[in-house]
């Protein structure tokens, strides 16, 4: 047998695809956890990435992370079938060793929560559709019909931001420059 250096796999979370409300909930642990907003090691990061901007400017804070993972970020799509979950110290150490980070929209929200979060800013990732529900007919148990409203699944995931004033701030690197339109375009929140 051939000795083959052992690579170190960086601490994530394969989910056979269930829909985003377990997706949601596996980023939010991760961006919450020992490896994300309670990480001494991302918190030390966030202080590099936040150095020059002005004391208590949240909102400058939030732009600051938001342009550095842009800076430092190439979209990937997960592995089919499953959702490709990795916590923000991940995204560090692949900037650290490669130079950029290669993941998708829920890799960019749990980052961005867990790094504001190690700051003391309040986010969550939220999910959204951009298309409308709708309403279907329904054939009931004693043969009637009825009408029920059937959403649209959701297809994104971004980050809500609170600023100093408690405004709330979409922060959204994969829409990028483009984040007004796309919220424009997003027919529901979850």
């Amino acid at each position: 047998m051939a000795n083959t250096p052992q690579s170190s796999t960086p601490p994530h979370r394969t989910i056979c695809y269930h829909g985003t409300g377990r997706t949601l909930t596996a980023m939010g642990q991760a961006a919450m956890g020992t490896r994300g907003a309670q990480s001494l090691g991302l918190r030390l990061a966030v202080e590099d990435i936040i150095r020059g901007v002005t004391q208590r400017d949240l909102l400058s804070q939030i732009a600051a992370i938001y342009y550095w993972y842009l800076a430092h970020q190439s979209y990937v799509r997960d592995p089919l079938p499953v959702e490709l979950v990795r916590d923000p110290m991940a995204v560090i150490e692949a900037v650290q060793r490669h130079g950029r980070f290669l993941g998708d929209c829920d890799c960019a929200a749990t980052f961005i929560t867990g790094a504001l979060g190690s700051i003391g800013i309040q986010a969550r990732p939220i999910r959204v559709s951009f298309v409308k529900p709708r309403w279907v007919s329904q054939r009931g148990p004693l043969g009637g019909t009825s009408l029920k409203l059937q959403h649209a699944p959701y297809s994104h995931v971004l980050v809500e931001a609170r600023d100093q004033r408690g405004q709330k701030v979409a922060v959204d690197p994969v829409a990028g420059l483009r984040t007004a339109r796309m919220l424009r375009r997003t027919k529901r929140f979850g």
